[in-house]
């Protein structure tokens, strides 16, 4: 800060003084450091100033007692000054007292003189009691999150830094930059990147041993140890605390001791440190052997069932050798941590259950669980970690165990799908073999990894296996094999069965439920909705996966879930929510290292895009979804082809839509024709009515078969649109009537629009104008209401071709709004403070007030009323 304002006043002349605990003792130590560069400016002064002047430079130090003279001098000097001043005093609580006087007395008398002073100390001491004689005091606040992040990346430079891990140093170093900078320097690159455990407390020992250092070794030797064993322990409840210390003997006073050095604050039985950081000082300070015994007498005193979590691991930082006991206690307890959904805690604790393992095998076993966790954590490389240690360290036992924990590991981090369906298979089969209950779900992870592959007949395959009665497989594998099925029916041209098949694990779901224990599988469950036209359950599943998960602050699995958020919202026709939802998935995706979810998010955003005609966002997040698409063998969902093939349809361009919309309709049968199903199957009739006149015979047969053969809906609609496209003059109406029919109110609206588009489209061009005013009247309001420009555009351009006057369609809307801008405006429009807005979108208050600031402005509003007038449910 200090430094900051000296390059602001480059036109000032500056005196500045450095305080050391060197020189506190000495009288006028600081004051001599600031008027140095002033001498030539003593000689003009009085004699009597003068001379206090040079007494206070040591040149002629008296004993007189009288500091009086020296300060009127001091004021004299300054005053004197040819040009304003700046004064700096940094580290002032170890500004001498005579000094501190001095700069007070001048501070208190300085008006109109052009003289600035700063003077900078920690926030425990103020020597000059600046509060009592009223001068301003500002009291630095900790950096927020937002502002720690900040600090994070810049020390961080090029290397890569994983989310979860950056918020935990935000955490532990409270908002100290020097703490920051520090803890981001003392990991490693592993560490950083998530791909190793973090120390607990985080390296920071220079910053802490600067704050906090010098008030702990002048602890006695019984107040020491109370501080060491209360920094193993951290803040919380204060029994433990007390138990530990009566059991090595430490009286209570002790702790009394660490409260008056403002050390720890003991209230509500509860011990809290003064500042983070007095943890990691009085935990570098001590010998290893020290903090092993502290640790133990921790363990003895937790004896309480509630709290075995923390006992064993006490138990384990206290060990020196391995010990199978300690071992089983770590792994029991990552199951309690699992539980409650903390994934992160559970993978540290079977990683040092694996290290104190005296057994190979179970070493191995219980790195390849620790592997799981991290992965569901949001930390691949940890993973990947874990999973290389348990293939240097012992043979791979049970090898069924290992492959499964490989396979998903592959399956769900965006690694060789190919490679992950065949770990699973073989898994899988052994697992059946021995009769074992985890077969089943290992067969639907197989199903999966080859659906991802590009193989959905050997996802059928794999699925169906997982559906075999002899399983006995549990109601959520059954309805996730059932929608693998039908997932794979759908590629493969087998729409009405597959729609079917999705259908029934809809009806799974609305009778059981959903189940977290495998969220991925939770998210592709809620998605289903979404594919068979329930989109008001859709919306509520998925978006409750967010909430909750964010809850959880799980980054491993959110990216996933926001993305099926945004798609349900897209399919829903809300398309700014579900631009910022794909948007949040493709960042968060980024930042814990997933390339499979950044695919997934990467394909979502660019649909969305085309769908408001974004054409540069478009191509862009498709061209990446592309190249993450092709480094890991992956072939479904094929969201970035049809994004492509829509964007061109929109632009007027069929011929160059036809060639991705292919593309992501193709049969992967071989010899198989293109595949009709969905809005994306729509636009490849479309695009071939319009580039060539005629559809190919036997994606021609599809619409109609299924027009005739599917349940009423939004699918159904499409069908009969499409056959109204390929319709002649005298039967087209009959087929885009029944197809508006279809459309439901809880359907799509943007399908409904692009159907009264074509219509009107159709009508117009046979002479029936004034029929075809009412379709494209209909057609250009929802696609203005729904914020798709382009579609709009081209409403109006029919609808003047009518005869009918329409104004201009412009580009945006009354949202000009920032994907991060929409997100708050949409959490503080349902009744959210800013306090509840910045933890869930993990952002500081400050900043949410400050992108509030810019959305009133940007709306040309004044109040969370109007706010929430404009961001009503459903808009």
């Amino acid at each position: 800060m200090l430094r900051y304002a000296r390059d602001q006043a480059a036109d000032m002349r500056i005196l500045v003084a450095d305080c050391s605990p060197t020189e506190a003792a000495v009288p006028f130590g600081a004051l001599s450091l600031l008027i140095r560069p002033l001498r030539n400016d003593i000689e003009d002064l009085p004699d009597l100033e003068r001379n206090a002047l040079i007494d206070a430079l040591s040149l002629r130090l008296t004993t007189d007692k009288n500091h009086y003279p020296i300060y009127a001098a001091f004021l004299a000097l300054l005053s004197a000054a040819r040009r304003p001043l700046l004064v700096c005093v940094d580290n002032a609580q170890w500004l001498d007292r005579s000094s501190a006087e001095a700069l007070m007395f001048a501070a208190r008398r300085l008006r109109a003189e052009g003289v600035a002073m700063l003077v900078a100390g920690r926030p425990q001491d103020d020597p000059g009691n600046t509060r009592e004689i009223g001068l301003a005091v500002l009291r630095l606040r900790p950096l927020g999150r937002d502002a720690s992040l900040r600090v994070i990346a810049a020390a961080a430079r090029d290397r890569e830094t994983h989310a979860a891990v950056a918020v935990e140093i935000a955490r532990q170093a409270a908002g100290h930059p020097d703490a920051l900078a520090e803890i981001v320097r003392g990991l490693d690159d592993g560490q950083l990147a998530g791909r190793g455990p973090l120390p607990d407390p985080l390296p920071s020992a220079a910053s802490a041993g600067r704050l906090f250092g010098p008030r702990v070794t002048s602890l006695d030797a019984a107040a020491r140890r109370a501080m060491l064993v209360a920094a193993v322990h951290g803040e919380g409840e204060l029994g433990p605390v007390l138990s530990a210390l009566r059991l090595a003997r430490v009286p209570d006073s002790a702790l009394e001791a660490l409260e008056n050095a403002d050390l720890v604050s003991l209230s509500g039985h509860r011990i809290t440190f003064s500042h983070p950081l007095v943890r990691s000082a009085a935990i570098d300070l001590a010998r290893p052997r020290e903090l092993r015994e502290a640790h133990r007498v921790l363990a003895d005193a937790l004896q309480e069932p509630r709290l075995a979590e923390r006992r064993a691991w006490h138990l384990a930082e206290a060990c020196l050798a391995a010990d199978e006991q300690v071992s089983n206690m770590l792994e029991e307890t990552a199951e309690i941590a699992r539980r409650r959904g903390g994934h992160a805690a559970a993978a540290q604790q079977l990683d040092r259950a694996a290290e104190l393992s005296p057994d190979s095998g179970h070493r191995s076993r219980r790195w390849h669980l620790a592997a799981d966790h991290a992965r569901r954590a949001g930390r691949p490389g940890y993973a990947a970690l874990l999973l290389d240690k348990a293939r240097a360290n012992g043979p791979q036992e049970p090898t069924t165990y290992a492959d499964r924990t490989r396979g998903r590991f592959h399956l769900f981090t965006g690694g060789d799908p190919d490679q992950a369906a065949a770990l699973l298979r073989a898994a899988a089969d052994s697992l059946a073999a021995h009769k074992s209950p985890a077969a089943a779900p290992a067969y639907a992870d197989a199903a999966m990894a080859a659906f991802l592959a590009g193989d959905p007949v050997r996802a059928s395959d794999h699925a169906f296996a997982a559906m075999t009665p002899e399983l006995a497989a549990p109601a959520g594998i059954s309805m996730v094999s059932g929608l693998i099925v039908g997932m794979a029916c759908l590629q493969t041209g087998h729409v009405v069965d597959g729609l079917r098949m999705l259908r029934e694990a809809v009806a799974a779901v609305h009778e059981r439920g959903v189940s977290t224990e495998d969220l991925e599988y939770a998210v592709f469950l809620a998605l289903a909705h979404v594919w068979v036209g329930d989109l008001p359950a859709a919306r509520t599943l998925t978006t409750t996966l967010v909430d909750e998960l964010r809850t959880r602050a799980a980054f491993g699995t959110l990216p996933l879930a926001l993305y099926g958020s945004a798609y349900a919202h897209l399919a829903s026709g809300r398309f700014t929510t579900a631009r910022d939802q794909a948007s949040e998935a493709v960042e968060l995706a980024g930042r814990t290292g997933n390339p499979l979810w950044s695919y997934f998010a990467l394909s979502c955003l660019s649909l969305v895009e085309a769908h408001q005609g974004d054409e540069r966002g478009c191509r862009e997040h498709a061209a990446a979804a592309s190249a993450l698409r092709d480094s890991s063998d992956l072939r479904f969902p094929r969201d970035s082809h049809n994004a492509l093939g829509l964007q061109e349809l929109s632009l007027a361009r069929p011929k160059a839509a036809l060639a991705h919309l292919e593309a992501a309709h193709r049969n992967p049968r071989p010899g198989s024709a293109f595949v009709f199903h969905g809005p994306s199957g729509s636009d490849l009739v479309e695009a071939y009515v319009r580039a060539l006149g005629a559809v190919p015979g036997e994606l021609a047969e599809q619409v109609i078969h299924q027009s005739g053969h599917l349940d009423p809906g939004g699918d159904a609609a499409l069908a009969w649109r499409c056959r109204g496209l390929m319709a002649d003059d005298e039967m087209f109406t009959e087929f885009f009537e029944h197809a508006l029919a279809l459309h439901s109110d809880a359907g799509s609206r943007y399908d409904r629009a692009r159907t009264e588009f074509c219509f009107g489209e159709r009508l117009r061009r046979t002479g029936r104008r004034r029929d075809a005013r009412r379709h494209l009247r209909q057609a250009y309001e929802a696609f203005l209401a729904l914020g798709s420009p382009v579609w709009a555009r081209r409403s109006a351009d029919e609808l003047r071709a009518t005869g009918e006057q329409v104004r201009p369609v412009l580009d945006g809307g009354q949202e000009g709004l920032t994907p991060q801008e929409h997100r708050v405006a949409v959490i503080v429009a349902a009744g959210a403070t800013n306090n509840e807005a910045a933890e869930t979108l993990f952002l500081s208050p400050k900043t949410i007030e400050a992108h509030l600031c810019r959305i009133y402005r940007k709306l040309g509003i004044r109040s969370r009323a109007q706010l929430a007038a404009r961001f009503r449910p459903g808009s």
